[in-house]
């Protein structure tokens, strides 16, 4: 409250300098008046000083906010890249294996002679190629990666199966 009447009496000695001034004389009227001027002018702007202290401090709490995201954003990423740094597949099983297949499969539908069962009347399915493929990342060092192929997959009577292996290289 000091610094009101301090303010306050600087105001009304102010006015009444600039008052005693001029032509006429000052009565306690037109002091009263000043002084009631000058007071409303002060309310308004310790209000609007209010309004703005208000505002600084919700921003600065926005700030502090924004600044903890990006602290907690930036740690998720250093544990994220510590982790790739670590293994570079996810940990759990199904982000490690790598299952892949293709194949060429033919069929024959000929028929030379309409309803006769004939050597011209063939009708042939033949797997030339089917090769499935199976990946396992352990760690950065160490994987495996396995092919099982099948060609001319002919099986039944008078068609043994029939295995090979390929030597690595």
């Amino acid at each position: 409250m000091t610094p009101k009447v301090t303010l306050c009496g600087s105001i009304l000695a102010i006015s009444s300098g600039l008052y005693s001034v001029s032509s006429h004389a000052v009565t306690n009227e037109e002091i009263a008046r000043q002084l009631q001027k000058n007071t409303r002018r002060l309310n308004q702007l310790e209000l609007k000083n209010q309004k703005l202290r208000s505002a600084n401090e919700e921003m600065r709490l926005q700030l502090d906010n924004t600044k903890a995201i990006v602290s907690d954003t930036s740690n998720a990423v250093e544990v994220l890249h510590d982790n790739v740094g670590l293994h570079s597949k996810g940990d759990h099983w199904t982000d490690r294996v790598t299952i892949g297949a293709y194949g060429e499969l033919h069929y024959n539908n000929l028929n030379n002679k309409p309803g006769k069962a004939e050597a011209g009347n063939e009708h042939k399915i033949d797997l030339h190629r089917f090769v499935l493929f199976v990946g396992y990342h352990f760690n950065d060092r160490l994987r495996m990666y396995s092919e099982l192929e099948v060609e001319h997959a002919f099986a039944g009577d008078g068609h043994p199966v029939r295995l090979s292996w390929s030597k690595p290289m």
